[in-house]
């Protein structure tokens, strides 16, 4: 079974962080919103996620953030979210919901040289029949 880690770091001030290590997928993001709920119960104030330690995240994933972000009135800000995160949250255009800090960059486009041309179109055979 895979699992996640979590940690969250006590604080004197209202602002405390989460530290996530691991993939967040379909099998362990049960696992990532057991540790969020813990988290929010934990104050009032701002929670960092920091997700450094997070080499990929699914929806699955980013659906348990939302849910921390709903309880704690949008005081969530995800530090080093991994790039596969980053994509859904552009392509679901909601990357505007979440504080971000340094955001991982995107990976290398991969050059595999120029688009060959397409083959050149076969001519069609046009049959007529007669009755002649």
């Amino acid at each position: 079974m895979t699992s996640l880690g979590a940690m969250l770091s006590p604080s004197a001030s209202s602002r405390r962080t989460l530290y996530v290590t691991g993939d967040v997928d379909v099998v362990t993001a049960p696992q990532l919103r057991f540790h969020l709920r813990r988290a929010v119960a934990a104050g009032d104030g701002e929670l960092v996620v920091d997700l450094s330690g997070v080499p990929f995240m699914d929806c699955t994933g980013l659906g348990a953030l939302m849910e921390a972000r709903e309880a704690l009135d949008g005081r969530v800000l995800l530090r080093r979210p991994p790039w596969s995160l980053m994509r859904i949250l552009h392509l679901c255009d909601l990357v505007h919901l979440f504080r971000l800090a340094e955001p991982e960059p995107p990976p290398p486009v991969q050059d595999d040289g120029p688009v060959p041309a397409p083959p050149p179109e076969r001519p069609r055979l046009l049959l007529v029949h007669s009755d002649d």
